[in-house]
């Protein structure tokens, strides 16, 4: 599943929060006593002690577990993804994030989730997890995420972005990075805006025997103020990319031309990389 980068940068620009919308409504019942907020809080609750039973070896938890759609379950382990808590039930769903399919989680919110902790979460042990289970589930859609990502405003959640790029690996990862960098430096948007008054006069008259008709014509005055980016500072593409590229002295500089040259020339190296960090990933979540 393919992410735009407009999607991407919708997905950070709130602090890589993630909109938890896989609880269904609370029951008549389930609010009685509760005002609306405080009833699907508790309902949202509830839904998350299922897993964490079932994590904790409850047996009747797993049964309701089972029952529940592919697509609650994706919801559940994608909220508790993002949840604070330090517990053996986050670290759990984590893992099981990896194999959720897109048809249980449609608007792909595992892949969200599982950034979001990689590049966010305040826990050393939990981001590098996260990593590891983003590099482990492979989405089409991470290279770009990610990199929307490493231009945020925090440097710290910046660095994190650029070692989850470096773990996930393959050429999508620089080409991304080179196409954005490109757009960087080109001719930017471009927009105007008109303040203005349009006046009307008689500019002359119809004459019909004895009858003139005057004939009305009109014109605007006003200012018309034209904006365009002509360039954007493209240094945080160079720091970005040199981040997430290989252990190499002989790099390229500072030059889009060169970074081009040197993709193709490594796309064999990295596709076989990027396998090989997969592989790691999956062997290292295994129980």
């Amino acid at each position: 599943m393919t992410l735009p980068r407009s999607v991407a940068l919708l997905c950070v620009s709130a602090g890589l929060l993630l909109p938890a919308r896989v609880f269904s409504a609370e029951t008549p019942e389930e609010r009685i006593g509760f005002s609306p907020d405080a009833a699907k809080l508790a309902v949202r609750e509830a839904k998350l002690d299922v897993f964490r039973k079932v994590v904790a070896g409850d047996s009747a938890a797993l049964k309701s577990w089972t029952e529940m759609t592919g697509t609650q379950r994706a919801g559940i382990l994608s909220e508790l993804a993002v949840n604070d808590e330090q517990s053996e039930a986050r670290r759990r769903a984590l893992r099981e994030l990896v194999s959720v399919t897109s048809s249980d989680d449609p608007e792909n919110r595992a892949t969200l989730a599982l950034a979001r902790a990689a590049c966010a979460d305040k826990n050393a042990e939990t981001r590098e997890l996260a990593r590891t289970a983003l590099t482990a589930r492979h989405d089409d859609a991470t290279p770009a995420l990610l990199e929307a990502v490493a231009h945020h405003d925090d440097v710290e959640i910046r660095n994190n972005a650029a070692a989850a790029m470096k773990a996930f690996g393959g050429p999508r990862i620089f080409e991304v990075i080179i196409e954005h960098w490109k757009w960087s430096c080109g001719p930017g948007p471009h927009n105007h805006i008109f303040q203005g008054t349009q006046r009307s006069y008689v500019g002359d008259y119809d004459v019909a025997g004895a009858v003139y008709k005057p004939v009305t014509r009109t014109f605007l005055t006003g200012v018309v103020l034209d904006t365009k980016i002509q360039h954007i500072d493209g240094d945080s593409y160079y720091t970005t990319i040199r981040e997430v590229a290989p252990d190499d002295p002989n790099l390229p500089k500072n030059d889009i031309a060169a970074w081009q040259k040197w993709l193709e020339d490594e796309r064999h190296t990295l596709v076989e990389t990027e396998k090989q960090k997969k592989a790691a990933a999956l062997a290292a979540l295994k129980p």
